[in-house]
């Protein structure tokens, strides 16, 4: 389906663009012109007075579960799976509607927002493009040990970003740092070994997933 947007201010990246229209066809955004190249056009057309057009945010860094309380892990412990994926999908219906078309959910519970990914993704529900990571890697004791995946040694590292993979990740999170939302953490303490680091990302790489990492304190970065 081709839609043409008309009469808002068009916002291209780099400036505001008065006088445009923006035409897209499906998913992509194919012409942008001004408006009298338009003419016509026999589509739908949708009136954006008053309103701003512009291209979709991407936020490399959610947690879909989560709200924004000081313990949010805490927080997450008191709801069952069904009320947790509500949340998520609730919280992922929003994004959209703030302005972000893109996600990249950085840790979840036990799996539990890919069905919300899936849901989205398939355009079950409204929300954004979601790339999820699953369990986040940490070490004993370490920045998000309470519903991470736990994972001491280089072997057993790979291993568990195999099993995030296998469980269907789009991405894999490795906790390098400590973090100030864990009780009895320093983010100030780098938590994984370059080896360890090295081994993990190699791993996500041979299997085609990127990695993302929580690294706080400048000997973790």
């Amino acid at each position: 389906m081709t839609t043409l947007y008309l009469n808002g201010r068009v916002f291209d990246g780099d400036r505001m663009v008065d006088g445009h229209g923006v035409l897209v066809d499906g998913k992509r955004i194919c012409r942008v012109a001004p408006v009298g190249d338009f003419e016509g056009f026999t589509g739908e057309v949708i009136d954006c007075a008053g309103a701003t057009v512009m291209p979709g945010l991407i936020d490399c860094h959610v947690h879909l579960m989560f709200r924004g309380e000081p313990d949010p892990w805490a927080a997450l412990e008191k709801l069952d799976a069904a009320h947790a994926v509500v949340r998520a999908l609730e919280h992922a219906r929003d994004t959209l509607l703030g302005g972000v078309t893109s996600v990249r959910d950085c840790g979840g519970r036990e799996f539990q927002e890919f069905a919300v990914r899936d849901a989205c993704n398939e355009g079950r529900f409204q929300g954004p493009t979601i790339l999820a990571a699953g369990k986040v890697i940490c070490m004993t004791g370490g920045h998000g040990n309470r519903i991470g995946r736990v994972a001491d040694g280089v072997d057993e590292v790979v291993k568990a970003v195999r099993e995030q993979i296998h469980a269907g990740s789009d991405l894999v999170k490795i906790m390098a740092t400590g973090g100030v939302m864990t009780p009895g953490v320093d983010p100030e303490d780098a938590h994984y070994t370059a080896a360890e680091i090295t081994a993990g990302i190699a791993e996500a790489k041979r299997f085609r997933r990127r990695t993302a990492s929580h690294a706080q304190a400048a000997e973790g970065i």
